[in-house]
Parts: structure tokens; C-alpha cells; sequence
């Protein structure tokens, strides 16, 4: 469990775990690959990776810094950071990627560090994003780049005949399952406010077919219950919203879609760099 300061959001400690990340990482693959992309990372680089979880991106990264470069991943979770350098070694990895326990918000590593920075589904469950992107543009040299992906979770939609069920639903799961569900609007602007030149923006949608995935990856099961314990579904309401989705699936029907915004920035090759008082070598 972690503290309201970490990456990860203490509203529901135990939904984020291994098997819901290597799900979301399988749905999310393709644009996982243009962030990585998008870091220009020289062969020779460094790049880190923020709240890196099991090694989900840092392994797949490590094929960009190949062979003399390096790949850096810090999360808050002991036990994220054990089973991502364990991933490593088994990879055979472990010699340009290296896992660190840290927190987003006070990152252990000295300014003008990496190449390039990148997080993905972070600023979501952060009650002051802000904080974690200056830690990021600190740690990355004068012209890297910064990338953040984050879910814009208003922008969730499930086909259903319950309109007013669905938009209820939607409402709490931005709302009291992260603790910053509109994040993902607000890097434009954190991006400008930060100083950062050459912002690119990018809406990236998902188109999802499968209720079961669906169900998982939108904690559907907790949002229904929350809902109709607080009130803001009958039972008779939650009746005809299951059977509505399950009837779409059985008839191949089942339709939801999400906006991601990837938002990249460089950093300015005169910006003056502020010292932290997490600063040390990685």
C-alpha cells in the first residue's frame, strides 16, 4: 500500500497489480511502442522510465539502448521493483537495465541525467501531476525529451440502452477510482506551464470489443458496487445494465472506447536546472 504522495493511487490497493498490468500492457501494446519511439534515445542514451511497475516498458527499452546505452526504472512498490529486476535477468537484460525504488514525486537521481524520460498511466493516480513532471524534466539533459501517456477517463464509453446508468458509471470511475481521472486534459497545459518546447499532442483511441476485458481493465465489478451502495443505481438499474451488456456480447455486439493524450515535449537546451534533495547518481 502506498502513501497519497507515491505513484499509485490508495483508492483501490488491490486492483493494480502484476496481472492487471501485463492485461493493460497486451491492450495498449501498439501505443507503448510509439512512446517509445517518440524518445529519440540515442543508442549511447539513457532513458528512464517513472513508476516502471514489474518492467513492463523498461525490458522492451532496453532494445533501443543496444549495447552500450541504459535504461532506468524507479517505482514506489518494493515489490514492483523486485519483480522487475528479477524480469530483467531472466530477459537478459539486467546489464543496461537497472530498477530503483523511488518515489515520482522526489526522484532519486541527479539533474541532467537521461536522454529522455517517460511515463504512461502515472499523472492519473496523482493528486499534483505537476510535481512529477518537474521532477522529470529535471532528471532529463537540456534538448531530451519528456513523454507522459495518461487515460483521459471522462472519455469512456460503453454501448449500453441505459444511457443514464452509463454516464453514472463513467462519472465514478473517474472520479473515485483514480485520484485524478482528468489528468490526461490537463498535460498541455502542464507542459507550457514547465517550460517545455516543441509540445506535440496526441489523441490516441481504443476501441475494445471485449466485455471481459473491458470489465477488468475499467474495474466495472467495484464501479457497480460502489454505485449501487451509495445510491446512484437501483438494483432494478444494474439488472437491466448487466443484461444489456451481457446480451451485446453474446451477440458479438460489445462496443467501449477510450482517448489516451501522449503529450511530448523537449526540454530547453538553456533551461536552468534546480537541484532536489533526492539527488544521486542511478
Amino acid at each position: 500500500m502506498k502513501t497519497a504522495a507515491t505513484s499509485r493511487s490508495t483508492t483501490i490497493p488491490s486492483l493494480v497489480d502484476t496481472h492487471y498490468l501485463a492485461s493493460a500492457a497486451a491492450t495498449l501494446q501498439r501505443y507503448k511502442q510509439l512512446s517509445y519511439a517518440v524518445l529519440r534515445v540515442p543508442v549511447e542514451g539513457a532513458v528512464l522510465d517513472v513508476d516502471c511497475g514489474p518492467g513492463t516498458d523498461t525490458i522492451p527499452l532496453a532494445q533501443l539502448v543496444v549495447p552500450q546505452g541504459r535504461v532506468v526504472g524507479v517505482d514506489a512498490d518494493a515489490t514492483m521493483i523486485a519483480s522487475a529486476t528479477q524480469r530483467a535477468v531472466s530477459a537478459g537484460v539486467s546489464d543496461r537495465v537497472t530498477h530503483h525504488l523511488g518515489d515520482a514525486v522526489t526522484l532519486p537521481f541527479a539533474a541532467d541525467t537521461f536522454d529522455a524520460t517517460r511515463s504512461e498511466r502515472l499523472f492519473q493516480h496523482l493528486e499534483h501531476p505537476e510535481q512529477a513532471l518537474a521532477e522529470m524534466i529535471r532528471v532529463t539533459r537540456p534538448r531530451g525529451r519528456v513523454v507522459v501517456l495518461d487515460t483521459d477517463w471522462a472519455t469512456v464509453s460503453i454501448a449500453s440502452p441505459e444511457i443514464e446508468v452509463e454516464r453514472t458509471l463513467a462519472r465514478i470511475r473517474a472520479e473515485r477510482y483514480v485520484r485524478n481521472g482528468y489528468a490526461a486534459r490537463t498535460l498541455y497545459r502542464l507542459f507550457r506551464e514547465q517550460g517545455l518546447e516543441e509540445i506535440e499532442l496526441t489523441p490516441l483511441p481504443l476501441i475494445l470489443t471485449d466485455h471481459a476485458l473491458v470489465r477488468e481493465l475499467g474495474v466495472l465489478d467495484q464501479v457497480e458496487e460502489l454505485a449501487l451502495a451509495t445510491g446512484q443505481i437501483s438494483l432494478g438499474e444494474l439488472a437491466l445494465w448487466l443484461d444489456g451488456l451481457l446480451d451485446a456480447d453474446a451477440a458479438g455486439a460489445f462496443f467501449a472506447s477510450v482517448t489516451m493524450i501522449m503529450a511530448v515535449g523537449r526540454k530547453s537546451p538553456g533551461a536552468v536546472t534546480e537541484t532536489s534533495t533526492g539527488d544521486k547518481p542511478p
